[in-house]
C-alpha cells in the first residue's frame, strides 16, 4: 500500500473525569431546578420543569488532540507507534501513560 495515516490520539491520565449526567438527574436537585426556573420564569407561579427528551450531558477533562502520521504498511502498528510518538514528544509522564486512538484518517 502506498499513502500515509494520520492518527489522533489523546492521552489519558489516572485522574480524568468523565461524568454522564441526565436531565432528570439534574433536575432532581432542588437548587438546579429553582435557579432554572429563576432564570426562566422569574415571577411566575406554581411552575413545573417537566423533561421531553431523553437529553444528557458528559463532563470531562478538556484534551489536546495529538496527531502522527505513519504509513499505510504500519497500520497493525499503529497504537504502538502513537505511543512511541508521545514518549518522544514527552506527553508520557507519571499518572498520564495511556493513549486513546481517537480518529484515523487515509492521505
Amino acid at each position: 500500500m502506498t499513502g500515509e495515516l494520520m492518527i489522533k490520539y489523546i492521552v489519558l491520565c489516572d485522574g480524568d473525569l468523565e461524568v454522564t449526567v441526565t436531565m432528570a438527574d439534574l433536575l432532581k436537585d432542588e437548587k438546579i431546578a429553582r435557579a432554572i426556573k429563576n432564570t426562566f420564569a422569574k415571577g411566575k407561579r406554581d411552575i413545573e420543569a417537566v423533561i421531553g427528551e431523553a437529553g444528557s450531558m458528559t463532563i470531562k477533562n478538556k484534551k489536546t488532540v495529538q496527531t502522527v502520521s505513519i504509513p499505510k504498511d504500519h497500520f497493525m502498528d499503529a497504537l504502538t507507534l502513537a505511543e512511541e510518538d508521545a514518549k518522544a514528544k514527552k506527553l508520557i509522564k507519571k499518572g498520564c501513560d495511556r493513549i486513546e486512538i481517537v480518529d484515523i484518517e487515509t492521505q
